[in-house]
């Protein structure tokens, strides 16, 4: 459970992402904004070199080239970030800010956990068909086995009844 459990926290950072930026007005955030209010933990605001990056690479650059405390939040924060700029869902505008994309819009209403449960209950229930059709197989088989037992005791009745009925002429 500790793995299903640590990818449903990493699908809550996917979506909070997605829900901060749809809560803005703007629909943008700058990155310290983000990064304060996704983690509870109080992170240090990162005073970037360039205020205008134009990629997010720049971005991280600019941010991991000093030196800062709780990097394994600002990690998680920065494969969260890329995920969602290589699936189209955000990208960066001016002065570092950060704005969802149309795609990203519909991608938040459906949610990254509500569509992972989803695909699970799909499996579960395509699991269970498997079993119940496999089951149901067997059982045909048996009925069709015993079908075909009683045709063949019933081919030779018959046969020795014809049989009888022409021995008994020849007498």
């Amino acid at each position: 459970m500790d793995n299903n459990s640590n990818l449903i926290d990493n699908l809550k950072n996917l979506d909070s992402v997605l829900k901060y930026l749809i809560d803005s007005e703007t629909y943008s955030k700058h990155y310290n904004s983000l990064q304060s209010d996704i983690f509870t933990e109080t992170l240090e605001e990162v005073k970037f070199d360039n205020l205008d990056n134009k990629t997010f690479d720049e971005l991280f650059d600019d941010i991991f080239s000093k030196d800062i405390r709780n990097q394994k939040s600002l990690l998680k924060l920065k494969e969260a970030i890329l995920y969602l700029e290589s699936e189209g869902l955000i990208r960066l505008i001016e002065q570092n800010h950060i704005r969802i994309t149309y795609k990203g819009i519909i991608q938040y209403s459906k949610g990254f956990i509500f569509t992972y449960n989803e695909e699970r209950s799909d499996k579960t229930r395509l699991l269970n068909v498997e079993n119940f059709q496999r089951k149901t197989t067997c059982w045909m088989l048996w009925v069709n086995g015993a079908i075909a037992l009683g045709t063949l005791v019933a081919m030779l009745y018959y046969i020795l009844e014809i049989l009888s009925v022409h021995v008994c002429y020849c007498k």
